[in-house]
C-alpha cells in the first residue's frame, strides 16, 4: 500500500488500497467467512490512510522516487507518519467505541508490531523504487513481499498468543 502512496495519484492509491483490502478480506479468511462490517471498516481504513499519506507526499514533493533529494526524504517520512497515524487513529477509535472504556494506555504500551510496520514501509519504498526503474519488476517483488508480510503477521500473532498464555497461567 505504501508503494501506491509513492507512485500513484491519491485517488488511485486509495482505490488500490480499498480494493486490495476488500479482496484480501474476501479471499484471505477462508471459505464461508464473510464479515461485511469488518470488510467495510478495513477497506475504508486503508482507503483513508492511503489517501491521506498520498496527499501529504504529493503536496510536499514532485520529485521522482529515483531522484534522492531532501524534499523526497522529508515527503516519504511525512507520508509514513501520516499513513501510520491515520491507520492507528481509526483503529483506536473503533476499539474505544467497542470496548466502552479508554484503552489508550494499553494501546501505546503493547506496540511490538511497530518494527514490522516500519519494515513494510521500507519494503514499499524499495518496490516503488524498483517500479520506477522497471515496471516489469513488480510481479517479481509482490510474491516475496506477501510471504514477508504473512511471516511478520504470524510472528506478531505468536507473540500475542504467548503473552496471553503466560498471563492465563
Amino acid at each position: 500500500l505504501f508503494t501506491a502512496v509513492l507512485i500513484l495519484q491519491p485517488w488511485m492509491a486509495g482505490a488500490v488500497a480499498a480494493g486490495g483490502m476488500a479482496v484480501a478480506e474476501l479471499v484471505g479468511k477462508g471459505p464461508g467467512y464473510r464479515n461485511l462490517k469488518q470488510l467495510v471498516f478495513n477497506s475504508s481504513q486503508r482507503l483513508l490512510s492511503v489517501i491521506a499519506a498520498a496527499v501529504a507526499f504529493h503536496a510536499l514533493t514532485s520529485a521522482e522516487v529515483t531522484n534522492p533529494t531532501v524534499s523526497l526524504a522529508v515527503a516519504v517520512a511525512v507520508a509514513v507518519a501520516v499513513q501510520f497515524a491515520v491507520n492507528d487513529l481509526l483503529l483506536l477509535t473503533v476499539v474505544i467505541a467497542q470496548m466502552g472504556r479508554s484503552v489508550i494506555k494499553d494501546w501505546f504500551i503493547d506496540r511490538g508490531d511497530i518494527p514490522y510496520d516500519l519494515a513494510l514501509y521500507v519494503s514499499g519504498f524499495v518496490i516503488a523504487l524498483a517500479a520506477s526503474f522497471q515496471l516489469a519488476l513488480l510481479p517479481l517483488i509482490v510474491f516475496p513481499l506477501a510471504v514477508f508480510h504473512r511471516a511478520m503477521r504470524t510472528q506478531v500473532a505468536l507473540r500475542s498468543q504467548t503473552r496471553e498464555a503466560v498471563e492465563a497461567l
